[in-house]
């Protein structure tokens, strides 16, 4: 994977203040001759170029290979509640959501039904959880490809 930077701003600061530090990353991967991008969310400073957060996205994982050239760009730096919210303003503004943004954390905050292989349709994964005495968190791991199934039903969201 080639990797590219573009600076957008100069930082200063003592080194554990820099450590502690988050921003907002973009990550653009070139597809053809011009980049797509495919990525923006909250992260450590000092995780920025190391693609932690990307490669948990199960969605970059499908799309984005050591082939690829990968532009990471620093869209702000602040506290981690500020870079949250800064990530999904940028993400609201975009006419198209990127493609690791259709997963992971609902930066529109729009609801989806899943669908259970018990027959039931669920409003939201915390209904799921309580109707099915699971962990919210297991129907979101499974959904994200991370577990098979979860206490032996499997989840699927009624949109997909």
């Amino acid at each position: 994977m080639t990797y590219q930077t573009q600076p957008q701003c100069f930082l200063g600061g003592t080194p554990e203040e820099l450590f502690r530090a988050w921003c907002v990353v973009e990550y653009q991967v070139y597809f053809a001759p011009v980049p797509e991008t495919m990525l923006i969310t909250a992260v450590k400073l000092s995780e920025a170029f190391t693609f932690a957060e990307a490669q948990r996205n199960s969605e970059w994982r499908k799309w984005v290979t050591d082939q690829h050239t990968v532009l990471t760009t620093i869209r702000g730096v602040g506290t981690r509640e500020e870079c949250q919210r800064k990530s999904t303003d940028i993400i609201m503004g975009m006419p198209t959501r990127p493609r690791c943004n259709l997963y992971g954390y609902n930066a529109f905050a729009q609801i989806r039904p899943l669908e259970c292989s018990n027959g039931k349709v669920y409003q939201t994964q915390a209904e799921a959880a309580q109707d099915t005495g699971t962990a919210q968190s297991a129907i979101s791991r499974h959904l994200k490809g991370e577990l098979k199934q979860v206490k032996g039903l499997i989840f699927r969201y009624k949109d997909a």
